[in-house]
């Protein structure tokens, strides 16, 4: 069967599926296809089956391995501590397209095009400069990177607001996803992919309380107890309780789905934490799950609540145990971020909703 997209018991995410046929030295080759797009818009979808269809063509034909997306290398570029400026808008044009297919007519063309009756300075600096900036990091050979293995680091509650309000500037000042997903990371400590996971109508009730993991790293579905902070940025969102994922991008659309560090989000991320001041290769979307857990036990210390309401298996938490302090916990508290129990009493001053 050609290649079509298909969904996976009842889940929103499609699938590239069926096969490819290539004619090689006069004779056909079935290549069988099973591939995620990471999206659950059809119309998206459809233009990603068409790139993955088109990148194993040319590697059968030519015998060559398939190129990494421009998207891919931006990711591993932000890791190393590149610059996230002016990443977003070559992202909506590249982010799918295989780098080695860019090339120098295409960047000065989509270059007007992104920015029309734009100067020509103002260009080289907003769009070829961060896009060749991509391609030169992974032409260059590596360096090895520092040792940050071993250390936890976390925002304190102060710099979690301050990120928060750096979510709402600009371009995405009328964002709303934005602003309740980090709101939402740094108030449950879930991982990125599960938070991005989350479906507005069946893993949600705000009438409740609660959301549910269910596409979690230890393949153990979990259920959150929404804190009021969080209860309150998601009344926000224009689309609760209808089908598809709860967390969107900026202009409503699906993330792609990626599983290293946050990379979905980790380009806006970047440059939100380096306008308040910090270094984007040290503070990732991830070290929002750190700060919660060191807020978590600073305020509760709870060990089993830290460990079950965090879904480790490990004895991982108790790296955020030897972290915590009570003044820690004393300012998350003055900041709204409330975890002891009465903390979750979350219907008192909140509007029910049913969702």
């Amino acid at each position: 069967m050609p290649a079509h997209l298909k969904r996976r018991h009842g889940g929103k995410i499609w699938y590239v599926t069926g096969s490819v046929t290539v004619w090689k030295d006069g004779e056909p080759h079935r290549i069988p296809l099973d591939k995620s797009t990471g999206t659950s818009d059809q119309e998206e979808a459809d233009a990603i089956k068409d790139q993955i269809v088109a990148k194993i063509k040319r590697q059968t034909i030519t015998g060559k391995e398939a190129s990494s997306l421009f998207g891919e290398l931006v990711v591993s570029y932000l890791e190393d501590g590149g610059d996230a400026r002016f990443l977003e808008k070559p992202m909506d044009y590249y982010e799918f397209t295989p780098f080695d297919e860019i090339t120098d007519e295409m960047i000065i063309e989509d270059g007007r095009v992104a920015y029309p009756g734009r100067k020509a300075s103002t260009i080289r600096r907003n769009w070829d400069t961060p896009i060749r900036a991509v391609l030169r990091h992974h032409t260059a050979p590596k360096r090895r990177k520092a040792e940050d293995e071993g250390r936890i680091y976390f925002f304190t509650p102060e710099q979690a607001d301050k990120l928060i309000e750096a979510y709402s500037v600009g371009r995405y000042a009328t964002d709303l996803w934005g602003r309740a997903l980090i709101t939402f990371l740094f108030g449950q400590g879930s991982r990125v992919g599960e938070t991005l996971s989350i479906d507005a109508k069946d893993d949600l009730s705000l009438q409740h309380g609660y959301a549910i993991l269910r596409d979690t790293k230890n393949k153990s579905q979990r259920k959150l107890t929404l804190i009021p902070r969080v209860v309150t940025a998601l009344r926000t969102l224009p689309n609760i309780g209808e089908p598809g994922p709860l967390f969107r991008r900026f202009d409503g659309k699906p993330f792609a789905e990626k599983v290293n560090r946050g990379g979905q989000i980790r380009t806006r991320f970047n440059r939100a934490v380096a306008d308040i001041g910090m270094n984007p290769r040290l503070y990732t979307p991830h070290v929002c799950r750190h700060s919660w857990a060191t807020w978590f036990y600073s305020q509760t210390k709870d060990e089993k609540r830290l460990r079950d309401e965090g879904g480790w298996k490990s004895d991982q938490y108790r790296r955020y145990v030897q972290l915590s302090s009570t003044s820690l916990g004393e300012e998350a508290q003055k900041r709204n971020w409330g975890f002891g129990r009465e903390s979750h009493d979350w219907r008192s001053g909140v509007r029910e909703v049913n969702t």
